[in-house]
């Protein structure tokens, strides 16, 4: 089985976009429409459950598919705007 390049979560792939894309936690934070450390939380695994709106809003504002983001379908740089 081969290993992807990319993290195997959620919240590694919102990381390893957020830092390609060189947003801080508060400014993406601030594009999808969340509070203050809803991101960091979100990466560090304290969220548990993200809504579809959000997922969409994060995949957004970080030009990446959906796919990409959830389930780590596809190709990061396939996915840049």
């Amino acid at each position: 089985m081969s290993q992807s390049k990319y993290p195997g979560t959620l919240s590694g792939r919102l990381r390893y976009a957020r830092e390609q894309r060189g947003f801080g936690y508060n400014e993406l934070g601030r594009l999808i429409g969340s509070k203050s450390g809803y991101v960091s939380k979100l990466e560090a695994g304290e969220i548990g459950s993200v809504g579809h709106e959000k997922l969409i809003a994060l995949s957004k504002a970080l030009t990446v598919s959906l796919d990409w983001l959830v389930r780590g379908v596809g190709d990061f740089e396939d996915m840049a705007a």
